[in-house]
């Protein structure tokens, strides 16, 4: 789908408060230097980072996408493909932001997925992502969108195209996690230093590799 909507993207989501999300990040990432995004889309927080000074790389399964990011001006690597394909350096810190988590639709890719990103972390590094909170969802269901609550599956309509999402237990989640080598340090209101709680309806996984 984000073939298909990648000249509108960045357009579609202006809105979106790339800096305060980025300000998020660096407050989280204690001395990192090196910062892989995966899932970077057409790489704006990437960017972002590249600019306060860190080494950074982004990786997106969406060759247009990728093809939109390298036409902006920036020191970002970027890579067109699935991460364990395409990367095989390790990083101080991965980032992995906008529900990229949401859009992974089976428990066996799932576990691929946060598998990769643990191969990719040096020890001792940070690993932060966001996600819708499946509790939230339940509380108080998707109002504009298909929501079958018992499946966890989402479906949100995106202008001409509708797109797929998992909302994953965050049970399920922290069970991958910890399976591939990750300690959840935090689960945090998305985009602040404050405790998630079950109101939330986007929250952040803050973790470090062991």
């Amino acid at each position: 789908m984000y073939n298909k909507i990648h000249k509108e993207y960045d357009a579609m989501h202006s809105k979106k408060c790339y800096i305060s999300e980025v300000d998020f990040i660096c407050s989280n990432i204690g001395d990192a230097h090196s910062i892989l995004d995966v899932g970077c889309g057409t790489g704006t927080h990437a960017i972002e980072l590249s600019r306060r000074g860190y080494n950074v790389a982004g990786v997106d399964p969406s060759h247009n996408m990728i093809d939109e990011a390298m036409k902006k001006d920036s020191n970002v690597q970027f890579f067109a493909g699935y991460l364990h394909e395409t990367i095989s350096a390790k990083f101080d810190c991965v980032i992995s932001m906008f529900n990229v988590v949401n859009h992974i639709l089976s428990y066996k890719d799932l576990l691929e997925y946060f598998s990769s990103i643990s191969d990719s972390v040096n020890d001792g590094g940070v690993f932060i992502f966001d996600c819708f909170n499946q509790l939230a969802t339940v509380i108080d269901e998707p109002k504009d969108s298909e929501y079958d609550v018992f499946r966890g599956n989402l479906t949100i309509d995106y202008k001409s195209h509708k797109l797929q999402h998992k909302i994953w237990p965050t049970s399920t989640i922290i069970e991958c996690l910890e399976g591939v080598g990750m300690n959840v340090e935090n689960i945090l209101k998305a985009h602040e230093n404050v405790n998630a709680n079950k109101n939330d309806y986007k929250i952040v996984f803050k973790c470090k590799k062991v």
